[in-house]
């Protein structure tokens, strides 16, 4: 199994470690062979995103960010942080196929995840822009 072709992105700014179990994870999932819960396919990537707590009106309400994927699917987000995700309300940032994408996700799902805490989102809508400095 070659994971390089499920990690996309410059990750020269995540720490090796978060990098390193983000990929295990992948690992995991991809040669996981038992039954499926959920109702859309997941794809398992590691991808890096920012993210920054946001408000009703889509303004942030903290400071940015940020987080590797888990795994991206049509409708939500499985992200890996060294922090806890508290806030229900984010905006995210990606690069997927050379396109930045931008979305307010819910969060729907926050937990321990090894050394690490996880956390799953749901899209909400798709924004113009990222609204945080970065």
């Amino acid at each position: 199994m070659n994971l390089s072709n499920v990690c996309h992105g410059d990750f020269t700014t995540i720490p090796k470690e978060l990098f390193d179990f983000a990929r295990r994870q992948v690992a995991n999932a991809l040669m996981y062979k038992g039954d499926e819960r959920r109702r859309e396919d997941r794809h398992p990537m590691v991808v890096p995103v920012r993210m920054v707590a946001i408000d009703e009106e889509n303004e942030p309400t903290g400071e940015a960010f940020q987080v590797v994927t888990r795994d991206v699917s049509n409708g939500s987000i499985g992200i890996i942080h060294f922090d806890e995700i508290l806030g229900d309300r984010y905006a995210i940032h990606l690069s997927l196929a050379q396109t930045d994408v931008y979305l307010a996700v819910e969060i729907v799902w926050t937990g321990g995840l090894g050394p690490f805490y996880g956390a799953a989102g749901r899209y909400l809508e798709k924004l113009d822009d990222f609204p945080a400095y970065w």
